[in-house]
């Protein structure tokens, strides 16, 4: 039996010990037209870090953790966490309780001695875009636009390499414009997320894209927007830009070839077909998914990802 205080769990035991949810989180288009700002983003990962920590969960971030930022944020939290988590027990399946997903180029900016400063509280994965790191003839004709496709392909790679490994996937808002990978990035996580089969939960009422997906799962007679099928506006650089640096059949191990990368607004269109009749399986009925859905409440937030995390894991 445990009982739940603001965010923290007073009983003993740690059900979500050795378990890593995936929080991905950024302010949007909508966010002002609501009426919110990312301080309300902030107070709720605070929030939601708070009680994945206390249950023994370690938290999953693919990004650059820049200062004063809502993951910035999330990461002091498990500072303060660090010395009764779960990870540092002997034989843990974890190795700290945030593990920071970081892609090429950006993990070329972590010194050893930052990374020796965050040990027991922050783990890095660094991800490169693909295994062979040498420059090729094209690449070197033009080295500015040829790093920001390697860029794109690193943060795909990343999104599908943090899928990989996490358990599950809690998404909160999400630019659908001026976006540096192959899709929007909360969208881009929501779909190797999916893939993988992992539980996942979808916190609307924030907007952005996230708010687009769960209306197209909420309203299933009505056709997919324009975001979600590829045809809205969309951040550069597009797919055929990434030939040259992303060969067709390659496989980058956590990745997957450019032909298939290319194809991923269908994959998407495909997967929320199915899930417009199976559900999403993430341990919430319909009704509590559709409460999450479009709650703009943090208490009732928090507690239906907390009950879906219970019932899935």
């Amino acid at each position: 039996m445990f009982v739940w205080g603001d965010g923290v769990v007073t009983a003993a035991g740690k059900p979500l010990a050795d378990r890593l949810v995936a929080i991905s989180v950024s302010g949007n288009e909508d966010l002002e037209p609501l009426g919110y700002t990312e301080t309300h983003l902030h107070d709720l990962c605070i929030r939601l870090a708070r009680q994945l920590l206390g249950l023994g969960a370690s938290i999953a971030y693919g990004g650059v953790l820049g200062s004063g930022t809502v993951t910035s944020t999330v990461h002091g939290i498990a500072r303060h966490e660090a010395l009764d988590h779960p990870s540092r027990q002997p034989g843990a399946k974890r190795p700290a309780p945030f593990v920071n997903y970081l892609a090429w180029d950006y993990h070329t900016k972590l010194s050893k001695k930052a990374e020796a400063a965050e040990r027991g509280v922050c783990s890095y994965v660094r991800v490169d875009d693909r295994a062979d790191m040498a420059m090729t003839a094209t690449e070197q004709q033009d080295e500015a636009a040829a790093t920001i496709r390697r860029r794109s392909h690193a943060l795909t790679r990343m999104r599908r390499w943090l899928a990989t490994e996490a358990d599950a996937a809690i998404l909160i808002g999400g630019k659908r414009t001026n976006f540096q990978g192959l899709m929007p990035g909360v969208l881009e996580e929501a779909l190797y997320h999916l893939e993988a089969g992992h539980p996942l939960y979808l916190v609307g009422g924030f907007g952005g894209i996230v708010a687009d997906l769960a209306q197209a799962l909420r309203a299933p007679g009505e056709d997919l927007g324009p975001v979600l099928i590829g045809q809205g506006e969309v951040g550069t650089p597009k797919f055929h830009h990434l030939l040259d640096v992303y060969p067709e059949n390659v496989e980058l191990g956590h990745d997957v070839s450019y032909e298939e990368a290319s194809k991923s607004y269908d994959r998407l269109t495909a997967t929320i077909g199915l899930l417009r009749s199976a559900g999403l399986q993430n341990g919430l009925t319909d009704a509590q998914n559709h409460a999450l859905w479009a709650s703009e409440d943090v208490t009732e937030i928090v507690g239906l990802v907390r009950t879906g995390l219970e019932q899935a894991l």
